[in-house]
């Protein structure tokens, strides 16, 4: 029988279009877009999972696409014809399902940071290396102080895409705790203004530790404890709106590390009348999270520990019942070696870990490698270059690698 006017055409445009529709889905798929604009077919993408189910169903569109210009011509159309090109066009779309099915979806790294968002690492400078070690830890935050050096340590960071928590303390005046306020609004404002890029500032670092108290006073004594949390107070009234001015998107973290847990010391009772004068204060007005710490001060972690970490976080967020926004932030954590061993500290890591998911916002490991000037090994770094257990430890949890 005579083929019917126009027949090539319309036979080779309809099975153009259905294998143009399957290519289609298969370039979109491996970018990551959800639909096709062309020919608006909408594809089933979601954080860069993909299901495969939806190949089937764009290829029973697809053939529709084929199947309308097809019955154009079908009735002209001997049987066996129909038959061989039918099989050819199932044949050619079952190769672009395999095709497409090849091509891996486009990469998502934004919601791998989220999955370990809540992890950082507290350290005192950042070298381009040690950056490399905090990115292939998994972690996505650095805690470190602002000092001379934190220009090149905010780029290293970034250089990894990690975010940075700024310690705005005593490393701004050479480690001195004494200071007027307006030395302190001077060296608020430089820092500030000239690291937009610092996603989070913390106001000082343990300002109540009766070792080195803010203003060097006997904190011991009640009315220097006044003093203290009076001076703590207008610090914090003076960085928060240079804060806020310079980086409206930057986290404030207030109170510069609580303590959980302090053995015989008398830190945690000193933090936590330290918090309660500040919390009559109305103090959580200028920020948007408590920076607590968590040592177990311990050779063998006691079931003590993690009991004294559960009430003093309980203590802590009954203080500010009424402002359900407040974040916690764990801004220090760790473990030394001298107390337990490298297997004790990366056992310590994996509980710490689990224990704190899900109660905190973040949670900072101190710290990358040893610091000269504590008296004990904390870093997850011996010898400046060898991962301890409780690096790989960290590792695992946070990206699923193998030790």
């Amino acid at each position: 029988m005579k083929r019917p006017k126009g027949y090539e055409d319309n036979f080779i445009r309809s099975y153009y279009q259905s294998l143009t529709c399957w290519f289609k889905w298969s370039y979109y798929r491996s970018q990551g877009d959800t639909k096709d604009q062309d020919s608006n077919v909408h594809i089933a993408v979601t954080n860069g999972n993909h299901d495969q189910n939806v190949g089937l169903k764009m290829g029973v569109q697809c053939l529709f696409v084929a199947q309308n210009a097809t019955q154009e011509i079908g009735d002209n159309m001997k049987k066996k014809q129909l038959t061989i090109y039918a099989i050819l066009a199932i044949a050619l779309i079952i190769a672009a399902y395999f095709i497409a099915s090849k091509i891996p979806p486009a990469s998502n790294p934004s919601s791998n940071q989220t999955e370990n968002d809540w992890v950082g690492i507290s350290l005192h400078s950042l070298s381009a290396n040690e950056a490399q070690l905090v990115n292939e830890s998994g972690a996505r935050w650095i805690r470190i102080d602002a000092s001379p050096d934190f220009g090149t340590a905010v780029t290293n960071a970034k250089a990894y895409n990690l975010k940075v928590l700024g310690i705005l303390d005593s490393w701004m005046f050479n480690q001195t705790t004494t200071f007027t306020l307006e030395e302190w609004r001077n060296a608020v404002t430089h820092y500030v203004s000239n690291y937009s890029n610092v996603d989070a500032w913390e106001i000082w670092n343990e300002p109540a530790n009766p070792t080195y108290p803010l203003l060097n006073l006997n904190i011991t004594a009640q009315e220097n404890m006044s003093r203290i949390v009076e001076f703590y107070y207008s610090i914090v009234q003076t960085a928060s709106p240079i804060i806020r001015q310079y980086d409206p998107t930057a986290k404030i973290v207030l109170f510069g590390g609580l303590n959980l847990y302090s053995g015989s010391d008398p830190n945690l009772a000193l933090d936590k009348e330290f918090a309660r004068q500040l919390a009559a204060m109305n103090i959580e007005q200028y920020g948007d999270a408590i920076s607590i710490h968590a040592y177990p001060w311990m050779n063998q972690v006691q079931p003590l520990v993690w009991n004294s970490y559960t009430q003093s976080l309980a203590y802590y967020r009954a203080l500010f019942t009424s402002n359900k926004t407040l974040e916690i932030w764990v801004t220090e954590t760790g473990q030394p070696i001298e107390a337990s061993g490298e297997q004790g500290q990366a056992q310590y890591m994996t509980d710490a870990l689990g224990f704190f998911q899900g109660k905190v916002t973040h949670l900072f490991w101190y710290s990358l490698i040893d610091n000269a000037a504590d008296q004990k090994s904390f870093g997850l770094i011996g010898n400046a270059t060898t991962p301890r257990p409780a690096y790989y430890a960290l590792q695992k949890q946070l990206t699923g690698k193998p030790d």
